[in-house]
């Protein structure tokens, strides 16, 4: 186990007995622990039951942080947020069908280009 690794499990351990001694509830390791700073600059910790609710609450925060409305969504390709219904939202991804037509056409014209780089 590198230093690294000790350190996240460490940090990961001092969480769960933090919510232990303060809720007095027993963490088990399916639950995940999010982290996040509130208004006053306090660290908190909220319980998520799985790991998609954890995600979705990282991806909220990161919307409310660059945009202001919890609600929209980064595209893929141009990396700017906007409401729902101007976005595709599938399995593929979240993006702007504008977005993805100039991608493809750019991926068309400029293959070597798109070798080497992943989004």
């Amino acid at each position: 186990m590198n230093e690294k690794q000790f350190f996240t499990f460490q940090h990961k351990h001092v969480n769960r007995l933090e919510i232990l001694d303060r809720f007095g509830l027993e963490v088990d390791h399916t639950k995940v622990i999010h982290h996040y700073c509130n208004s006053n600059g306090y660290f908190e910790l909220v319980l998520c039951q799985d790991q998609a609710y954890h995600k979705l609450l990282h991806i909220r925060e990161d919307a409310i942080r660059y945009s202001g409305n919890v609600n929209w969504r980064k595209c893929t390709y141009c990396k700017q947020y906007d409401t729902p219904e101007n976005l595709t939202i599938n399995k593929k991804g979240i993006y702007h069908s504008e977005c993805l037509t100039k991608w493809n056409k750019e991926r068309y014209w400029n293959p070597r280009e798109f070798r080497s780089v992943a989004l």
